[in-house]
């Protein structure tokens, strides 16, 4: 395996690079499944940040594993617990779920099951032997100028999206929507910290 990134920049466009063919394999595999075009992912662009996590964890924390079988297990393993974890606390934060392998067999609460830890494994180890390695050597490549021009392109992009996607999910879209109502409840929580104040 190749590791010739050391910057945080390089870390970052392959996280991105990793997260939008995370989306690409989720909305094939789901278009698949449910015999209809999806669209998957939290954010609103092509991407699923948690495949880029999840790839980066593989090839900084794993990439030195040389036995397939070690890795392939030690993959899924790792990638089934960051999955579950990342499951629980979206779930936490937003009262939503984003994915649900309840009608898939030997499931734990439908947040993960074997069939993502086959999956997973395989593709860590896709991942780890050729893809990183090509990945790697692709962005080395880019020059200077454009390397800093795309990378803070994509961070710009990403926060921006980022920011919409949660103030939709939490519902501050909306308030802004009706800021008369909006005001209301600003005022009512003012005079309510008020009186408890001075009581």
């Amino acid at each position: 395996m190749s590791d010739n990134f050391v910057t945080v920049e390089q870390c970052f466009l392959l996280l991105v690079i990793y997260s939008i063919i995370g989306w690409v394999y989720e909305c094939i595999v789901e278009s698949i499944r449910q015999k209809k075009v999806v669209n998957r992912g939290f954010l609103y662009g092509p991407y699923c940040p948690i495949y880029g996590f999840g790839s980066m964890i593989d090839v900084i924390f794993l990439g030195w594993i040389d036995n397939p079988v070690l890795l392939f297990v030690t993959a899924g393993t790792v990638t089934c617990t960051f999955e579950l974890l990342t499951s629980l606390v979206m779930e936490k934060a937003f009262h939503k779920r984003w994915w649900d392998y309840y009608d898939f067999k030997f499931n734990l609460d439908g947040r993960i099951c074997l069939w993502g830890f086959l999956a997973f494994g395989a593709l860590s180890l896709l991942l780890v032997n050729f893809i990183h390695p090509f990945m790697t050597n692709l962005v080395n490549t880019l020059s200077p100028s454009v390397f800093h021009a795309l990378t803070a392109g994509l961070f710009i992009l990403i926060v921006i999206d980022i920011c919409a996607t949660v103030a939709n999910q939490l519902g501050i879209t909306e308030r802004f929507k009706d800021p008369d109502s909006f005001n209301i409840r600003i005022s009512e929580s003012i005079r309510n910290a008020i009186k408890r104040i001075s009581k």
